[in-house]
């Protein structure tokens, strides 16, 4: 259903406040990116070089997986700004883009699962020993994180303050899991992917609730909830 905006909105205050939205995205990436490096930075204070380039090497494998299924929130980005520009609810989107996350992120997983010799070899050009526990929660932290990432592309437009909030949390939530499960880089790849499964969860949970309007300056900092 069409949701119409109370009052004509003019092109410079639309500007504005999708301007707005924008830096409000922004700051919510900037903190992801900080959260979804929070393991690799406890590798390299606690771990010597030697296992911290190691599980740097593996990570690379998750992170060529994340670029490759975040992809994904740069399409649905400018739809769901037009969508909520012209005043439709655009959590159809959000449903239809999780459906092909997870055709898309399972294709991945198991490739790096399956193929894993044949993608070190490709990305490093030679065979390394490997993990393959460490390798599976890498991969699998790195997916969740590129869900993240799409749904903040999908709801931060709307959700602004709380999307912050969320990130937050997340930070502070994978920070104190490191801080209690450090031990070896298994642990550490433990909590990366727990965090991030959280919250993807909670995120998900939020954008669901998500009934979007036309952003207008009245609406400043504010939340579009159903």
């Amino acid at each position: 259903d069409r949701i119409l905006p109370r009052q004509p909105i003019s092109p410079r205050t639309r500007q504005h406040a999708l301007s707005r939205s924008h830096l409000w995205i922004l700051a919510v990436v900037l903190l992801f990116y900080l959260t979804a490096s929070l393991d690799v930075l406890v590798v390299k204070v606690l771990y010597s070089r030697v296992q911290a380039g190691h599980y740097l090497r593996l990570e690379l494998l998750g992170k060529i997986l994340f670029l490759l299924a975040s992809s994904l929130g740069m399409v649905i980005f400018p739809l769901v700004m037009r969508a909520a520009q012209e005043g439709r609810d655009t959590r159809n989107y959000l449903v239809q883009g999780s459906l092909y996350f997870c055709l898309v992120s399972l294709l991945l997983w198991s490739s790096g699962l399956f193929f894993r010799d044949q993608w070190l070899e490709l990305v490093f050009g030679t065979k390394i020993g490997a993990d393959w526990k460490v390798v599976g929660l890498l991969i699998g932290s790195r997916v969740f994180q590129a869900y993240i990432l799409m749904l903040i592309y999908y709801g931060a437009v709307f959700l602004e303050r709380l999307a912050l909030a969320a990130m937050l949390g997340m930070l502070v939530g994978e920070a104190l899991l490191l801080w209690q499960f450090h031990d070896s880089l298994l642990a550490v790849a433990f909590s990366s992917a727990a965090a991030s499964l959280a919250g993807a969860v909670f995120l998900l949970w939020l954008s669901l609730q998500v009934r979007s309007k036309v952003p207008t300056d009245d609406m400043a900092g504010g939340s579009f909830l159903s």
